[in-house]
């Protein structure tokens, strides 16, 4: 195996192939990303012998997705900065991939799809300035929300957490809105639209909600296995229990 594929040799289990609903085996081995997500880890093909870092990872990431102008999304640090660029690469677009949707049984119920006071919800928005409370941003979260039965107001607090719910005087603004939830480390290393990270969101919310205790909190089991901020659970909590109170029916 050549050097720039050992940075991260971490086996893990299914849970991870059916988050982007793509297996990536080598082997009979799925390897993890440091963000948790599988990524190819093959070594160099014959017709790659030729070829530098920059044109074999180019080609990849276009292979993965068969779409030869993905490039222009991404940003990355350096050729060599492999796993992060092939992690990007698999989950490109996920409303092109077909999944089974995850299994909601195990969560609580305020975890659950419910409808909500779009109206209150957005006036609170408004109040922030956030640009969330525009089109297509609010009701591409709230449908996606639906379609993966969760609250909505869940993928709302995260946004609230995360970026302060993208207020407009950002110099950034729309581009964070892109990816307020900074899936794969942050929105200016993955950037693609509302639809593709709410629903990758989505199904890291449900997966990793997995084995929580009964005496434990969602959000503070989710923290243990997401965040590497330990006061992430808390401020997701607070945004999402004030949003409970403001806008739920």
């Amino acid at each position: 195996m050549n050097d720039y594929f050992k940075k991260v040799r971490k086996p893990i289990g299914k849970f991870a192939c059916t988050l982007i609903g793509a297996s990536v085996i080598m082997g009979n081995t799925v390897y993890a990303s440091p963000t948790g997500y599988p990524y190819q880890t093959e070594g160099i093909k014959s017709t790659e012998k030729n070829k530098s870092y920059s044109e074999i990872i180019e080609s990849r990431r276009a292979l993965s997705r068969g779409d030869a102008n993905i490039s222009d999304k991404y940003s990355y640090a350096s050729d060599k900065d492999y796993y992060d660029i092939n992690t990007v690469a698999q989950v490109a677009s996920s409303s092109k991939i077909t999944v089974e949707k995850e299994s909601t049984m195990h969560l609580p119920d305020h975890f659950l799809y419910t409808e909500i006071n779009e109206s209150k919800l957005r006036e609170y928005l408004n109040n922030k300035n956030s640009v969330l409370a525009e089109e297509p941003y609010f009701s591409e979260i709230i449908s996606t929300s639906r379609e993966f039965n969760l609250n909505p107001l869940i993928l709302f607090a995260i946004t609230g957490q995360e970026q302060g719910f993208v207020p407009k005087h950002h110099s950034n603004a729309y581009s964070i809105a892109n990816n307020p939830y900074n899936v794969f480390y942050s929105w200016q290393r993955y950037n693609t639209n509302i639809e593709d990270t709410s629903k990758i969101v989505s199904r890291t919310i449900i997966d990793l909600s997995k084995g929580c205790p009964a005496n434990m909190d969602t959000f503070t089991w989710i923290n243990k296995r997401y965040a590497s901020d330990q006061g992430w659970s808390k401020g997701v909590n607070r945004f999402f229990n004030e949003l409970r109170t403001i806008a739920c029916n």
